[in-house]
């Protein structure tokens, strides 16, 4: 019979295990999306994707399932705990670097709009009209409404 104690443990570690699979492939997903060219409907999205830390989500993923991988050892040896004081130890590092992700795209969201302009002014005339159609779209649906 498996303790109650080790089957959390196992079942908290295959959700960590998910968690880590779900940030590479947003990060996969995402960064196919910013490198395709941009419609209509995709150009909102690839611009406030272009400014998101993709990279950083990517390498997030990889450590948690690193730190996954890492606690792997610790069920096939019970008696030692190393292995387990080294996967807390990585669980505690996936913590501090997902807590800074969040942290910044908040910040980014907060400052979005104040550089609204500035990004808008960067735009090629191509991506202008775009967002231009979208909004027009937007408040056509929302008038059939």
């Amino acid at each position: 019979m498996v303790h109650a104690v080790l089957s959390s443990f196992i079942v908290s570690d295959f959700i960590f295990l998910a968690t880590g699979m779900m940030l590479i492939a947003a990060a996969s997903v995402w960064t196919a999306q910013v490198s395709a060219p941009p419609t209509v409907e995709s150009v909102g999205r690839q611009l406030l994707l272009q400014n998101c830390p993709l990279v950083a989500v990517m390498a997030n993923g990889i450590v948690v399932v690193i730190t996954f991988v890492i606690s792997l050892p610790a069920f096939a040896l019970p008696n030692s705990r190393t292995w387990l004081k080294i996967h807390s130890w990585g669980v505690v590092v996936c913590l501090v670097f997902t807590l800074v992700l969040g942290l910044m795209e908040w910040i980014q969201t907060l400052t979005t709009r104040a550089n609204l302009e500035e990004m808008w002014g960067r735009q090629s005339d191509v991506t202008q009209s775009m967002l231009q159609q979208k909004v027009r779209m937007i408040k056509w649906k929302l008038v059939q409404m």
